[in-house]
């Protein structure tokens, strides 16, 4: 019987077993193994029968054989489930001479003070090994280790095993690749405005500490971008590191001299830090100046549109109160006095807002007898009809909806002056 039967590597479990005993003297001594791993040797019946402490070996995450086999040949088995296993990882996994890399180890013995060491190797010799080095490395209760590893600046490119070892024979590997630095940059949009805020988009063979130097069309320094080696981010999917975009903002400030950016474009130079030595690349980018007409019109000038967008026109304030005295005028005129042409709800203008109420003359009606024309209104200027109420009605309908109470004050402001 194995208890428990579920565990991570590291862990202590306990094995029994009884009726091992083939010849009743109780003579014999026992192995256990767990996934074919020597865990216990030399095992008497005592021990067996009250329950043998064993540390649960490096394996793989699945279920595993336990096996206790007598020097006489009696074998017995249970199994044992691992859930999580024996791991080191380093960090960067890829990473440029002279920096460093963290290396952290989980799931090793799961007892505090046991011995742990940690060596790099290629193919053709030992680069580190820190026990040599004079670490003490040692595991805590969780069975985690963490140490740092500085990257020669001569060290020679290419793949390196790291392989941690703890004193119960836990171990686990991971690859660390010493590589020359490659970073492929480029601004975050093909184009900018002036008063944009600009970025970079940094992919990388490695980790990297930089900057880079951004300059407007006249070759004068505005910003800089600095890149730190803690910001940089494994990404997956591109098998390389990145910087996050939103770290690498730079402000283009307004620079009258550039109205044709095409011929005097931003330029920009990064400067990278590689063991010794520094990796310098640089580059281009159009940035544009948005421009305004004479007649309040705004746009911008854009390389694959022209001049697009743009406001201006449209009604004044002024216009807006004239047509609101023009419908005021209808009220004040006695325009009620036609009320009973109430029933002609269905003709009382294009707008049909003020049907139902031609009584109040809310079209904007003027004329003395309300007959006739689109809303019913300025009955001796009916050829007017059509135009006037469609824009008496809009506005009104755009008071009425947007501004309630205010179009109300309005009403009551303009009947006092029409009076007085």
């Amino acid at each position: 019987m194995v208890n428990p039967d579920v565990v991570y590597t590291g862990n202590t479990t306990t094995v029994t077993g009884f009726g091992f005993d083939a010849f009743g003297d109780g003579q014999y001594i026992a192995n256990i193994t767990i996934g074919g791993i020597l865990v216990a040797e030399d095992v008497t019946h005592e021990d067996l029968y009250s329950g043998v402490k064993v540390i649960v070996p490096s394996l793989p995450i699945d279920e595993h054989k336990v096996v206790v086999t007598t020097d006489t040949g009696v074998v017995g088995e249970s199994t044992i489930t691992i859930l999580k296993t024996t791991t080191v990882v380093a960090d960067p996994s890829s990473t440029l001479r002279a920096s460093q890399v963290t290396i952290t180890g989980s799931y090793f013995t799961a007892q505090d003070g046991v011995d742990v060491t940690v060596i790099i190797k290629n193919d053709t010799h030992i680069v580190y090994n820190s026990t040599a080095a004079g670490k003490a490395l040692t595991l805590d209760v969780n069975g985690t280790f963490v140490d740092t590893y500085f990257v020669p600046a001569n060290l020679a490119l290419g793949e390196y095993i790291v392989n941690a070892t703890d004193a119960n024979g836990l171990t686990a590997e991971t690859i660390l690749n010493v590589v020359a630095l490659d970073v492929d940059i480029t601004t975050g949009k093909a184009y900018y405005w002036i008063g944009d805020t600009g970025g970079f988009v940094l992919i990388s063979v490695a980790p990297a500490q930089g900057y880079v130097d951004i300059y407007d069309s006249n070759g004068m320094f505005i910003d800089q971008v600095v890149f730190d080696i803690e910001t940089w981010v494994w990404n997956k999917a591109l098998s390389a590191y990145t910087y996050p975009l939103g770290r690498t903002g730079f402000q283009i400030f307004n620079d009258f001299s550039n109205t044709n950016a095409t011929d005097a474009p931003y330029t920009w130079a990064a400067v990278f830090d590689d063991a010794d030595d520094y990796v310098f690349y640089d580059g281009a980018f159009p940035v544009y100046t948005r421009v305004s007409d004479d007649a309040g019109t705004s746009g911008n000038e854009s390389p694959e549109t022209g001049t697009s967008g743009g406001s201006g026109g449209g009604l004044t304030t002024d216009d807006v109160k004239d047509l609101i005295n023009d419908a005021l005028d209808g009220v004040t005129t006695g325009s009620k006095g036609d009320k009973g042409d109430k029933g002609d709800k269905g003709d009382s203008g294009s707008s049909g807002s003020s049907g139902s109420s031609g009584a109040t003359g809310a079209t904007g009606a003027k004329g003395e007898t309300g007959p006739a024309g689109a809303t019913g209104a300025k009955g001796d200027a009916g050829q007017d009809a059509d135009t006037n109420s469609v824009i008496s009605a809009i506005v009104i309908a755009v008071v009425a909806l947007a501004v309630g109470a205010v179009a109300a004050f309005l009403a009551i402001t303009m009947r006092r002056k029409i009076a007085n």
